[in-house]
């Protein structure tokens, strides 16, 4: 996200491409998901990519022209991929 001003001296968020990055992205199961909202946490996608360096929660994925939210980033196989648990607000 970047912050600017529109022409009435508003303040306004707009989003900026960081990267382009090949990901492996599945839906999570119902149960999955139920069990996710009895813990406050709302995941409704598991993406899969390569570590890139300074990706936050702060961020959001475009994917197939659907925006995720990420909840979560966990590093695996020794820190060279991340985990990304994210949901698609509707």
């Amino acid at each position: 996200p970047v912050d600017q001003q529109n022409a009435f001296g508003e303040a306004t968020v707009e989003w900026q491409t960081v990267a382009e990055v090949w990901a492996s992205v599945a839906g999570i199961s119902v149960r999955d998901y139920f069990a996710g909202q009895q813990s406050g946490v709302i995941v409704t996608h598991r993406i899969f990519i390569r570590a890139y360096p300074g990706l936050t929660h702060q961020h959001k994925l475009i994917w197939r022209e659907r925006e995720l939210q990420i909840t979560s980033i966990l590093e695996r196989e020794n820190r060279t991929v991340y985990e990304i648990l994210a949901r698609e607000d509707p």
